[in-house]
């Protein structure tokens, strides 16, 4: 079996690094983990791959896949992916629902506190979020 592993993205804590693919080449040995760092080895490296391991993936390169039968998606979403070829040729998507969960949630439980703190408050609002934690990422 054939994986593309093409999890890139600008933000590094988004990149599977290449220290992972070795413990996933070390683990399953009998797999052949394809690391691609670039769209153009997506593209090179597609029409092996019988399962694909990505972040996002070009249509060029979904269309060289003719081997594929699974893309897992490492994003919450896969709008981005053209989810009509795939589907015609019976490949099976799957994504990580739920991975920006926890981090979104303590987002919006900040948010919250804030706006209480807003509205219980006769300060301005400014002097409010200057004194609150995490405000630099409100």
């Amino acid at each position: 079996m054939n994986v593309l592993v093409a999890v890139r993205h600008p933000v590094e804590a988004w990149t599977l690094p290449a220290e992972q693919v070795a413990r996933l080449r070390q683990r399953f040995p009998h797999v052949n983990f394809h690391h691609s760092t670039s769209r153009e080895t997506d593209l090179a490296l597609a029409p092996e791959a019988d399962v694909c391991f990505v972040l996002g993936i070009s249509e060029h390169a979904l269309r060289a896949a003719g081997r594929l039968r699974w893309l897992q998606c490492s994003a919450h979403a896969v709008q981005h992916i053209d989810l009509a070829l795939l589907t015609a040729r019976g490949v099976v998507v799957t994504n990580a629902r739920g991975v920006q969960a926890i981090p979104i949630a303590e987002r919006l439980g900040l948010r919250v506190q804030v706006v209480e703190r807003v509205s219980s408050s006769d300060q301005p609002v400014d002097t409010i979020l200057s004194q609150s934690p995490g405000s630099e990422t409100l």
